[in-house]
């Protein structure tokens, strides 16, 4: 991100103020912690320039938005789960297939655990049905892991 940020703004002098601070202004889906941690490693990156005696702006900790989350997630029960897989198994055939996409794709994510990304970034060479495991590449801080199959609920909910 920084380095495609960089490129609108004038770096010819260092790491300005201005990129670090359009860096780590808080977007609507960051948690805290994104924040928290954009702003610690343009500290280090800019500490690190300024011994190698390159300027850097040395962003302020305080930058950081202090939020208090309290995130609560939604829980679907049965019957709301049962419902959005008869929604999806409603749809109707076309070209490109979604009648078939979308339910595999939501039984995934709900009998896995899975992320939207990490659901769509699977392969056919992923999947190991003799030990019921899905082999998820680049999943969250570009970690790869396996995840268990679940067979339980069932499938056909």
């Amino acid at each position: 991100m920084l380095d495609k940020m960089s490129g609108q703004f004038d770096c010819s002098r260092g790491l300005p103020k201005d990129l670090c601070i359009a860096l780590t202004k808080k977007e609507p889906n960051w948690h805290q912690t994104t924040q928290e941690l954009r702003v610690a490693l343009l500290r280090v990156l800019s500490e690190y320039m300024i011994r190698h005696v390159v300027p850097g702006y040395v962003i302020d900790n305080t930058i950081v938005t202090n939020l208090h989350e309290d995130f609560k997630p939604y829980i679907f029960s049965y019957r709301e789960i049962s419902d959005i897989f008869a929604v999806a198994d409603g749809i109707k055939s076309n070209r490109v297939n979604s009648h078939i996409f979308y339910p595999v794709l939501l039984r995934v994510q709900y009998g896995c655990g899975l992320r939207i990304s990490e659901t769509l970034g699977l392969r056919m060479k992923d999947v190991d049905f003799n030990e019921g495991t899905l082999h998820v590449i680049n999943a969250k801080n570009n970690k790869n892991r396996d995840v268990l199959i679940s067979t339980y609920p069932p499938w056909n909910l």
